[in-house]
């Protein structure tokens, strides 16, 4: 795409058509109990959220709505335990109405 600076009156950006939203990522678990396995054997929705905070206050958490886990293939590769890797995909919450939310907290007042 070529760079664009003009910004509309309704915050979007000129001449760029609206395309579709996506909120992937992977994560790597070793087992506790089965609970995220069985939601990726029944193909329901979960919602995971990720959070980094620094010791001075600030923080940043995303939480996505929900997200549909596939069923990984787990290896065993030693004593250590059974790990798994699920490649997740969120989609749009019917409760919230959204994808995800995004929570800075910090000693800016606004942007």
């Amino acid at each position: 795409l070529d760079r664009v600076e003009t910004i509309r009156a309704d915050g979007k950006i000129a001449g760029v058509e609206p395309g579709i939203a996506a909120l992937t990522g992977n994560v790597v678990v070793r087992f506790a109990d089965e609970t995220l396995l069985q939601q990726a054997i029944d193909g329901a929705a979960c919602e995971l959220v990720f959070g980094y905070a620094l010791p001075s206050g600030e923080s940043f958490t995303l939480t996505a709505h929900a997200v549909y886990l596939p069923r990984p293939r787990i290896g065993i590769d030693g004593p250590q335990g059974i790990q798994a890797t699920f490649d997740w995909q969120a989609a749009r919450d019917p409760g919230t109405g959204r994808m995800a939310t995004a929570t800075l907290i910090n000693d800016v007042d606004q942007y």
